[in-house]
């Protein structure tokens, strides 16, 4: 008997978490469509059709899914970032890989990039001292990853790894923000695939080009 209300017990918890799974998924769609602050339960359950009571169930407020969404696409890519440097060689090689995964990511899910760069900023809650922790290991990965390369005197060992970290951080951001916003920015003159070779280049080599006397 008790085996049995075992097994009945994981279908309940796998259903329970595709419920949750897709509340999510239509907050991200409705923040990206009207904005955190223009945007209701009410919007988000509609899309799922289901009643705020079962919202409730999985969220105390709009306020804490927004966080979820942040702290769960963060977790992620910090996944990623233990995987890219454990399964790759090469400190340069790794940074690429982590600005592709980032892009391929965009285009896999735009709407969630545009709410994690537009809305959780805005968002007193993202500021807390959890939250900036779990964010910001995303930098001390990056900066770990410079530090390998200037170990190999591959990367000058004159810059500080948490501002390259920063640079690295900003210029993603940045190229998404302008494929998000920017009408004339067309993605057929430069692919995202060619952006995420511009942005390294000019990352490891700088703009200035060298001249041989």
């Amino acid at each position: 008997m008790n085996a049995q209300k075992a097994g009945s017990a994981a279908p309940i918890e796998t259903a329970a978490a595709q419920k949750r799974s897709l509340i999510i998924q239509a907050a991200v769609e409705v923040f990206a469509e009207h904005g955190y602050y223009n945007s209701r339960v009410s919007d988000i359950v509609k899309r799922v059709d289901a009643a705020q009571g079962v919202f409730y169930y999985y969220f105390r407020s709009k306020e804490e899914i927004l966080i979820t969404i942040f702290r769960e696409a963060w977790n992620n890519l910090l996944r990623r970032m233990v995987r890219i440097n454990a399964e790759q060689e090469g400190s340069l090689t790794k940074l690429r890989s982590a600005a592709e995964y980032i892009f391929k990511s965009f285009r896999h899910n735009p709407a969630l990039m545009k709410v994690l760069i537009m809305d959780l900023p805005r968002l007193d809650r993202f500021y807390e001292k959890e939250n900036q922790a779990l964010y910001y290991r995303l930098f001390e990965e990056v900066a770990d990853l410079v530090r390998e390369g200037q170990q190999r005197s591959l990367i000058n060992k004159d810059i500080s790894p948490m501002v390259a970290s920063i640079i690295f951080h900003g210029a993603v951001d940045a190229l998404i923000r302008h494929y998000l916003y920017n009408p004339s920015f067309d993605e057929e003159q430069l692919s995202i695939d060619d952006a995420v070779d511009q942005v390294v280049q000019v990352l490891f080599n700088g703009f200035i080009k060298v001249t041989m006397t």
